[in-house]
């Protein structure tokens, strides 16, 4: 939609509606792995919607078009969280926070169909919501060149009976319950008996996605990687990781990490001094690392959205570490 003015030239109406700039529609963008309780306020922020609007729409994610699989239970209404699609949207003037939402979901429901969403689900024997929740894990715990190995070590893990022991699972019961993300978890959180979301004490998936994925990661989940991949560690400076089916080689890379000869180079500040921690690697750091599941003073767990950068991440269960 452009803003022209009366009796313009046509040569004038041209350049103006060639110009970016002259739309009279508003635009949002929302980042790949954000929650629920994330998106809302960021699009209420771009697009000077009350947020108040947003929450009442997202009580009712049915209304807005989520599929009725995405009960989490029977009995219980769909889930939103999941379907909010990550991209850049026009916001017209006749929009509401209930359209807005609306055209997110159907959004989601495009890239399904176009990925072969519900027979992938069918063919790795889960439901289309299990599906989705291994894209919203796959978004969080990886970055895209290594998303379907991601997904293929959380079959593997599940399949051999392993806990998938990821940090960001927590993460998200700590959004859910208003305290908000944080930079390191301590072992209480971790194992909290109310933290129904805690792939460290709990086996299988957790209850329902904990991000909004992408694209990539959707393809991911439903197209993982062959391999027989168990752990995965990170090793390269783009926060790519390197994975394994051996434990004894998940720790040689641990090794490589914490001695300085991973991604961080000698000398270079620890991932734990990089989130606050003032221990340096690998003074008091052990090798290998604590399996007990403690915290410690260089080993304690880093995670959340948009921390993939390596010199942000300590050996971590988002790492798939060994019970």
């Amino acid at each position: 939609t452009y803003t022209l003015r009366k009796e313009m030239k046509a040569s004038a109406a041209l350049l103006l509606m060639l110009d970016p700039k002259s739309k009279s529609v508003k635009q949002f963008l929302i980042k790949e792995g954000l929650t629920v309780k994330e998106i809302l306020p960021a699009i209420a922020k771009q697009t000077g919607i009350p947020l108040a609007d947003f929450e009442a729409a997202a009580k009712d994610p049915a209304a807005l078009g989520v599929p009725d699989w995405a009960r989490p239970e029977a009995g219980k209404p769909p889930i939103l969280e999941g379907f909010l699609f990550p991209a850049k949207y026009e916001v017209a003037k006749n929009d509401n926070a209930k359209t807005i939402l609306t055209a997110m979901v159907a959004q989601t429901l495009n890239v399904m169909e176009e990925d072969g969403f519900l027979q992938a689900a069918d063919n790795l024997n889960l439901t289309p919501l299990e599906l989705l929740t291994v894209a919203s894990l796959v978004e969080q715990e990886g970055i895209a060149a290594d998303f379907a190995k991601v997904a293929r070590v959380v079959y593997n893990r599940i399949r051999q009976d392993m806990r998938l022991q990821f940090d960001s699972t927590t993460q998200y019961w700590l959004i859910q319950t208003g305290k908000g993300r944080k930079k390191i978890l301590t072992n209480n959180e971790l194992r909290d008996p109310n933290n129904n979301y805690s792939t460290t004490v709990n086996k299988g998936l957790p209850p329902t996605p904990i991000s909004n994925p992408g694209k990539a990661a959707v393809d991911a989940a439903a197209k993982p990687e062959d391999g027989k991949w168990l752990y995965f560690v990170v090793t390269g400076k783009d926060g790519s990781s390197s994975f394994t089916d051996s434990l004894s080689a998940a720790r040689t890379n641990w090794r490589r990490w914490s001695e300085g000869s991973g991604p961080s180079g000698p000398g270079s500040r620890s991932p734990c001094r990089s989130s606050g921690w003032r221990s340096t690697w690998p003074t008091r750091c052990p090798t290998p690392p604590p399996r007990s599941g403690r915290p410690t003073p260089c080993c304690s767990r880093v995670a959340g959205a948009g921390s993939r950068t390596p010199t942000r991440r300590a050996w971590s269960t988002r790492w798939a570490r060994p019970a």
